[in-house]
């Protein structure tokens, strides 16, 4: 069986004897899972999707596809979940043709989300045993509890796609989650009170204290860090590395004071090798041209667009500096060392 998923499934050597773990001992015969197989790249699967299928659940290659798979397909395009619908929902969740009832939890689900299938799609790739549970016994109650503190069926499909397991939390742990997400300074029904439960939802308490020590250790109070936090909630779930480099970057080769960070937190939320180095690269190419001010302020120029960034300082420019446009995307590619 380990040849088998190794030469017919493409799983590496320890994939392939973690999936032959879950299969029966009494798998001898390569007819059925290869029948499986077929099916599959039938249905519209890529060998790389078929790949990553199996070694979620490798028991698919144990089911029957004339009794069990090919009904159940039928079944989902019959309620609006085939063609390319049906390949996205097996990427997503690959339980989707081995469970009874899936299409009326699917069903409810798509209503939930508004009809929306693409925010559907990012739910179950999120959560991906989401169409495992029974809807009146695991799920309409955790949706009452957090209707009950205020949040709507937007607000909570919102935090679905963003955190994976939400909706599968205790009623104990789901109050414990809205009161941290208070304590952080975020009121109920306030505007970003679904950005902060988010990122609280994320974290365990315990790396919740640690990622806020971490900033205290830059000389932040705690008021400056609950300031902070309200703004952009996000810098919460980068890691120490990340926030030390951003930190050594924004001080020592751009000249930022602390309190300046503090008061843009969403400074450190920007990717350094995608937004802030390649910018700041440009800009002092400007500065050392006498094109731009010196003084000019970093943040307001971080914020912008990929599209009104390089309209304003790059395509405007292109007279007088030629290889502007190069330096930029060097430096993007990763071609500009961090120091």
């Amino acid at each position: 069986m380990v040849r088998y998923l190794i030469s017919s499934v493409g799983l590496s050597p320890e994939e392939a004897l973690k999936a032959s773990r879950i299969l029966p001992a009494n798998l001898q015969s390569p007819e059925n899972p290869d029948s499986v197989l077929r099916f599959l790249k039938e249905t519209g699967l890529t060998p790389a999707h078929i790949k990553t299928l199996i070694f979620w659940h490798p028991r698919l290659l144990c089911a029957n596809v004339r009794k069990t798979l090919a009904p159940r397909a039928r079944v989902l395009e019959s309620g609006g979940f085939g063609g390319q619908m049906l390949v996205q929902l097996l990427r997503s969740n690959p339980y989707a043709l081995s469970l009874n009832a899936v299409l009326p939890r699917l069903r409810f689900w798509r209503a939930f989300f508004g009809g929306d299938e693409r925010n559907l799609l990012r739910a179950l790739k999120r959560n991906r045993t989401l169409i495992n549970n029974d809807i009146n016994r695991k799920i309409t109650p955790i949706i009452s509890l957090l209707r009950s503190y205020g949040l709507s069926d937007q607000d909570i499909a919102t935090v679905m796609m963003r955190v994976n397991g939400f909706i599968f939390r205790k009623p104990d742990s789901m109050k414990a989650l809205i009161e941290q997400t208070e304590e952080l300074g975020f009121p109920r029904g306030s505007g970003m009170f679904v950005q902060g439960l988010s990122v609280v939802a994320m974290l365990k308490r315990e790396t919740l204290k640690e990622k806020m020590e971490l900033f205290k250790g830059f000389g932040w109070s705690e008021a400056d860090l609950l300031a902070a936090v309200k703004k952009n909630p996000n810098i919460l779930t980068l890691s120490g590395q990340n926030v030390r480099l951003k930190m050594k970057f924004l001080e020592g080769q751009v000249g930022c004071q602390q309190s300046y960070i503090k008061r843009r937190p969403s400074l450190l939320a920007y990717s350094m090798e995608k937004r802030l180095l390649p910018r700041h690269y440009v800009l002092q190419t400007l500065k050392s041209k006498k094109l731009i001010k010196k003084d000019r302020d970093l943040s307001p120029v971080m914020t912008m667009s990929e599209k009104q960034f390089v309209d304003k300082f790059i395509l405007i420019y292109k007279e007088q500096v030629p290889n502007l446009h190069q330096i930029y995307t060097d430096a993007c590619a990763g071609r500009i060392p961090v120091s």
